[in-house]
Formats: C-alpha cells, structure tokens, sequence
C-alpha cells in the first residue's frame, strides 16, 4: 500500500467540538413557481402600505458641506467640458515646453 493513497472524505476537525454539521434546509417559498406567485398576488393584492419619508439626520455643516461639494463639481465639469481632448493635450504639451530638462517628457500626440 503507498503512503499517498489515503485520503480523507471530510474536512479538517477542530478540537472540542462536537456539533453535527446541519444541511440548510430549502425553504418552500423557493420551490414554489413564479406562476403561483403572480397569480396569487394579482388577485389578492393588499393595497400599499405609506411608510414616512427618510429622515434626514445630518447636521447642518453637513448640508452645507455637501451643497458646496455639489457646486463645486458642477464648476468643475464646466470648465472640463469647455475643452476638447486636441485642446487639452495641445496645453498638456505647452506646460511641458515650458518646465525645465530635468523633467523632460515626451511630446503627446500623431508622429
């Protein structure tokens, strides 16, 4: 008989315990066919319950950090939208003109 040929049909146990391991259990609402399940509601359908509007629970500041944060980014995406990529890189490569050598990189675009 090899060394190598046994092996094991469970998994690993842990010291001390002695709990069965349980099969989950299918429930039957998943069983159960998506045609019950639309013909049961169609004809016995409970009209919908109100439930109260989300409760804004942020301070103050909070508010107003978040609106300045909003049109902050509104600023933002109109002053990106102003330019075209062929815009941008052509200002991408005139800021590279002007740094100096020990920063040298090169060029963006066709050739």
């Amino acid at each position: 008989m090899d060394a190598y040929s046994y092996k094991p049909s469970k998994g690993l146990k842990f010291k001390g315990d002695n709990a069965q391991i349980k099969k989950k259990k299918k429930s039957k609402s998943a069983t159960t066919s998506k045609e019950d399940i639309v013909g049961s509601t169609s004809t016995t359908s409970p009209p919908p319950i109100s439930t109260p509007g989300l409760v804004d629970t942020r301070t103050e500041s909070e508010k107003k950090f978040d609106k300045v944060q909003r049109q902050r980014l509104k600023y933002k995406v109109k002053d990106e939208a102003k330019l075209s990529h062929k815009e941008k890189v052509d200002q991408f490569n005139k800021k590279l003109d002007s740094l100096t050598e020990h920063n040298d990189l090169p060029k963006i675009g066709p050739g």
